[in-house]
């Protein structure tokens, strides 16, 4: 095992090294990937509970090499360069790699969702948040991606209807997401409401201002 991890921190560096440089190398990613699911099926071989819960990595390997920082970066990527077939097998692969209950996949489902909508099958897409709300309520991410879900579909009203949940009785906007701030915005420029889409971001000017003057 030690010399697979020495291989995948070798080619993490070499994936961080070529952001830096601004000249990524998408085959370094999945080489990437490729080195995580070979530690997976290694570590499995030898004792079938390894890596029951994808956060057991981390913690079991103090920490020592980020995975989960950079599983998140490599579907960034993947979201950046608009490879949404190959973003949407890699979510998928990682979701049935774990059994997922000490922790819900939030942000591979918003990947996931992402990959689905950059595609262009909305309607699925659209299934997948509905479905993803029941399991995980209270999520701004998911709301979020119900938000974009039904926008993409065309029912601006359903989208009103989740962004309401973050309007108080006063009418002012709680935004306790950039997830949720980003899914207004697109919102509100498709439904032409100049008014709320001035109160969206005075609210995230707001927010971001008290936390610049808490350091």
């Amino acid at each position: 095992m030690k010399k697979l991890w020495k291989k995948f921190d070798s080619i993490s560096d070499q994936c961080y090294s070529g952001i830096v440089r601004g000249a990524t190398r998408m085959n370094k990613w999945e080489d990437g990937f490729d080195k995580f699911l070979e530690i997976i099926e290694k570590g499995r071989s030898e004792n079938p509970e390894f890596a029951k819960e994808l956060n057991h990595i981390d913690a079991d390997t103090d920490y020592a090499h980020d995975v989960y920082g950079w599983l998140m970066d490599y579907l960034d990527e993947l979201l950046n360069h608009e490879m949404y077939e190959e973003l949407e097998e890699v979510c998928r692969r990682i979701l049935g790699l774990f059994v997922w209950e000490e922790e819900f996949p939030t942000e591979i489902f918003f990947h996931l969702f992402l990959a689905l909508e950059g595609q262009g099958r909305h309607e699925e897409a659209l299934e997948f948040c509905e479905e993803w709300q029941k399991k995980e309520e209270r999520s701004p991410m998911a709301d979020a991606a119900l938000i974009h879900a039904r926008i993409g579909v065309d029912d601006l009203d359903g989208a009103e209807e989740v962004m309401s949940r973050y309007i108080s009785e006063e009418g002012e906007y709680i935004l306790n997401s950039e997830a949720v701030y980003t899914a207004a915005r697109r919102l509100y420029r498709e439904n032409g409401d100049k008014k709320a889409a001035r109160k969206v971001r005075k609210a995230w000017r707001g927010i971001n201002n008290h936390y610049s003057n808490l350091f």
